[in-house]
Order: structure tokens, then C-alpha cells, then sequence
């Protein structure tokens, strides 16, 4: 993982130089932190690192009435999610069923959202329709969101940050099937930060995060993101 981190830093002049090299060289560090077992310190340096630039991170804000969906599957005919309440995120008095992904963490559920039912059936690698389900959420008012998407430049100036965090979350999970993914470690850090600035600041109304899957990566799909501009909206709410 440090090893593709640094290949980045490769590709990316500015993350070699200046502000950038010092943000990328922190979360390198923090994540060397967490995979040697000092997870205090990881949680604690991302946290300030997190608090030091929040206040210039790039932000979206989805519009009340947006349409946004969600799907699930199950394994067969007989295992389907029917009810408008399993469609929601999973109960917190069923966190012990939460597991962890990307942007959410053991015991914490979260509400994962996509733009449209394509994305969404891209995400949860294309389940068999008849053994899905799937729901529409209507935006009731304005949304404040961190934007992590995928940016075809990055500009490296007053929002570097954000284009550091979104190098960094983005990275594809070599295995998929493992319990533990490397991959996630940032990404998490990010959430469990929001939620704790939330909590100690009040007047912060910026409720998740809005991200590029690292799934819809294939060149030959038949409406594909970012090489096609024109599906843009498909995968992401604008």
C-alpha cells in the first residue's frame, strides 16, 4: 500500500513538492502508523490533520428533491430484501452486523446512495435483477457533502487536500475477499473524523461524503465514467 502511495507521488508532480509532498508524506505516515499497530496515533495525527484543512476542503451539496437510489441483493429467490425498512441503512440495533467498507466502519452504520440504478448495480458487482431490490431516496432538503469524486485534472491549489484525500481513497482493492483491506484504512480515518468534528462543532453541517466507486473502472462498458462524459450523470448526482 506505502508502495502504491509513493508511485502517486510519482505520477503527480505536486505531491513531490511543497504542501502537497507535506500532506502526502503524513497520510503515508499515518497510514505506517496504523498497519503497525498504533492506531491511537494514526486516528490522532489524521484527526488534526483533518481539523487543519477542513475548513478548505471541497465540498457538494445535493439539492432538496434530488433523487438518489439504492439496491440490494440476495442470494436466491427466497432471500430477498423487501420491506421499505431493510432498504434504509442497517439498525443500530443490529450494528453488530456492520461490517467494514470504504467509508464506513465495524459497528457504525452508514447509508451508502448512488445517482442512478446503473451505478448501483455496477457497485454491487451485477446481481442477478430477479434476486434484487432496489429504492429511491428523495432528498428532503439541502445536503452539505465532502466531494472526494474522481477529478479528470487535479489542481493542487487551495483545495490540495482534497485532492490528496481523494488520490488516497481511491485506491482499487487487490483483494476483495480478504477480511482486512489496506485500501480502507484512509478512507475510514475520514469518516471517523467527520463524525467526531460533527459531534465537538455544531454549527459544521457537512453530513458524508461523495466518492468515485473504484468498481466502474472497466473501458469496455457499455456507459463507462470518466471516458465518457456524456454518462456523466449517471454516476454521479449534479
Amino acid at each position: 500500500m506505502e508502495e502504491r502511495m509513493k508511485r502517486f507521488a510519482k505520477r503527480y508532480n505536486h505531491l513531490d513538492t511543497g504542501r502537497g509532498k507535506t500532506i502526502w508524506e503524513d497520510l503515508i505516515s499515518i497510514l505506517e502508523a496504523f498497519l503497525s499497530g498504533d492506531v491511537f496515533t494514526a486516528y490522532s495525527d489524521f484527526y488534526t490533520l483533518f481539523c487543519d484543512n477542513i475548513s478548505k476542503m471541497r465540498l457538494f451539496t445535493i439539492k432538496s428533491g434530488a433523487n438518489l437510489y439504492r439496491m440490494r441483493s440476495g442470494s436466491s429467490a427466497k432471500v430477498e430484501y423487501v420491506s421499505e425498512y431493510e432498504m434504509g441503512h442497517i439498525p443500530f440495533e443490529l450494528n453488530h452486523l456492520v461490517g467494514n467498507e470504504r467509508f464506513s466502519m465495524s459497528g457504525l452504520p452508514s447509508l451508502y446512495l448512488a445517482s442512478s440504478i446503473y451505478a448501483c448495480w455496477e457497485e454491487i458487482h451485477r446481481p442477478h435483477f430477479e434476486y434484487t431490490s432496489c429504492a429511491l431516496f428523495k432528498a428532503k432538503g439541502d445536503i452539505k457533502v465532502i466531494d472526494l469524486t474522481a477529478q479528470k485534472y487535479y489542481k493542487f491549489n487551495d483545495e490540495i487536500f482534497s485532492d490528496c484525500l481523494t488520490l488516497a481513497c481511491s485506491f482499487i482493492v487487490e483483494h476483495p475477499d480478504a477480511p482486512f483491506k489496506p485500501e480502507y484504512v484512509i478512507p475510514q480515518l475520514l469518516l471517523q473524523s467527520l463524525v467526531r468534528y460533527l459531534r465537538e462543532n455544531k454549527e459544521c453541517t457537512t453530513y458524508g461524503i461523495k466518492y468515485t466507486s473504484t468498481h466502474i473502472n472497466d473501458p469496455y462498458l457499455w456507459i463507462n465514467f470518466p471516458k465518457s462524459n456524456k454518462n456523466l450523470k449517471l454516476f454521479f448526482y449534479k
